[in-house]
């Protein structure tokens, strides 16, 4: 299977491995961790061999698709976010076509349990007591549900929602500042700079691997010339 799964994958990972040699082998090492990740996603799902196949598929086509949509100049910024959305429920009604009823079940676990590390580490990093803990849990709830029904409101426009979106955002921010020391608050704000500085940082690399790849592809085809 592992031959199978290489020879779905394996020319972009091949092309994407020569054009990124002079970027550290950083495209190398993304690719070996995708790769362990969807192992191991594989085993504890137990997908059978025709799953891996149509799994792959189906994350190639949202890869192509999602890439297609945020290049399409000709959409704004909400019918970008309706035709993600849509696409995010076709892709999940495409996955529970694959995976079996117990499979479904298992991956909806695994999402929560991961869910879960996320937030043990975020508690450990502020160093949360336990009361903490079940504040913050429960305003992450109440902003997810609010969220929630803010989005299917079909009575509001765009800048109503906004609006709305921004009130939510202060209201969590000053909840979240009864629930947090002055050292946790401060503490939080550092971990969120490190959060965007690490988003840039990937951000400014892909570009670098995108212009690199570019040069390459442009000198290659020279040398056919």
């Amino acid at each position: 299977m592992r031959n199978l799964k290489i020879a779905i994958v394996g020319l972009g990972l091949v092309v994407g491995t020569v054009g990124f040699a002079q970027d550290g082998g950083k495209r190398i090492n993304k690719d070996a961790h995708k790769e362990k990740r969807f192992e191991k996603l594989s085993e504890e799902l137990n997908l059978t061999d025709q799953q891996k196949v149509e799994f792959l598929a189906l994350n190639k086509e949202r890869k192509e698709v999602h890439k297609k949509l945020k290049g399409d100049s000709s959409l704004d910024k909400e019918a970008k976010r309706a035709k993600m959305k849509a696409l995010c429920k076709d892709q999940k009604a495409k996955m529970a076509e694959i995976l079996s009823d117990d499979q479904e079940l298992k991956l909806k676990e695994m999402k929560k349990e991961k869910a879960n590390k996320r937030f043990d580490k975020f508690a450990e990093k502020l160093d949360l007591t336990e009361e903490q803990k079940v504040q913050v849990a429960s305003l992450q709830k109440e902003r997810k549900e609010a969220h929630k029904e803010l989005k299917a409101e079909a009575s509001m426009d765009k800048e109503a929602k906004k609006s709305k979106m921004k009130a939510l955002r202060k209201s969590q921010k000053e909840k979240m500042a009864e629930i947090l020391t002055d050292d946790q608050e401060l503490k939080l704000k550092e971990m969120k700079k490190e959060r965007c500085a690490k988003d840039k940082g990937k951000k400014h690399g892909k570009k670098k691997i995108d212009k690199d790849t570019r040069k390459e592809r442009l000198k290659e085809s020279t040398v056919v010339k």
